[in-house]
């Protein structure tokens, strides 16, 4: 079942490749910092909590395409949040707009362009971003950007 979340993960181009790897999910899985929701065989939602310095990414969530709309990805999301150590520095970074509003419904504050790398470490936030290479990150035209890269956070 991993191996064929991995290819349609994979798909999708708003999520960040370097997580979606079978030994990744597994991994996160294993370490129960993963949910996974299924209709029989089919993995039909997941969503993952990614360990970065001090602090925790909700990197991953994912709602196969026939089973959207059905408050899938609001379960998981919720499961997630709930998975979080309290005092931990938590948050995620989207253009989407379902996710946007799962993220302003759980609480979380948007971080603007000017304190992004002031509240989680660049290591963190910008570091793993396969959008640019290394040297324009630091001017980054994306961040904090409506329909583009937008953090939100709760402590």
């Amino acid at each position: 079942m991993l191996k064929e979340l991995e290819r349609k993960m994979q798909s999708e181009k708003s999520l960040l490749g370097g997580q979606l790897g079978f030994e990744s999910l597994q991994k996160a899985l294993q370490e129960n910092r993963a949910v996974c929701i299924a209709k029989g065989a089919e993995i039909i939602a997941f969503g993952a909590l990614w360990p970065r310095e001090n602090c925790i990414e909700l990197g991953s969530l994912w709602v196969a395409t026939n089973h959207r709309n059905q408050k899938l990805g609001s379960q998981t999301f919720n499961s997630l949040v709930g998975m979080v150590p309290v005092g931990s520095v938590f948050f995620l970074i989207t253009h989407e707009p379902a996710v946007v509003h799962l993220a302003t419904k759980h609480g979380m504050i948007e971080a603007s362009a000017g304190n992004w790398t002031e509240v989680v470490p660049w290591s963190a936030s910008c570091g793993p971003c396969d959008r640019l290479c290394e040297n324009q990150k630091i001017t980054c035209p994306f961040r904090a950007v409506s329909l583009e890269c937008r953090m939100f956070l709760k402590k």
